[in-house]
């Protein structure tokens, strides 16, 4: 277990190194690229919050099967 924190903090620690001391690219970003890493943040934040909501909807019903003893939250019609 020891070894997998130190092969994981090592892996951490090069990727940061590798994206910290690039230099200068001097690169051309146009509105399409733009666009582009919005549609990408707006998928991830759309997955995230999805991934959030089916998480919170599984703890609900784990506490409702031990407190209320029946199977989950009252589903609306």
């Amino acid at each position: 277990m020891r070894y997998k924190k130190q092969y994981a903090a090592l892996i951490v620690l090069s990727v940061v190194f590798l994206i910290t001391l690039q230099p200068r690219a001097y690169a051309y970003l146009d509105s399409g690229s733009a666009g582009f890493f919005i549609q990408m943040l707006l998928a991830a934040l759309i997955g995230v919050s999805f991934a959030i909501k089916n998480f919170w909807r599984k703890v609900k019903e784990f506490f409702a099967k031990i407190f209320l003893g029946r199977k989950g939250p009252k589903k609306k019609p």
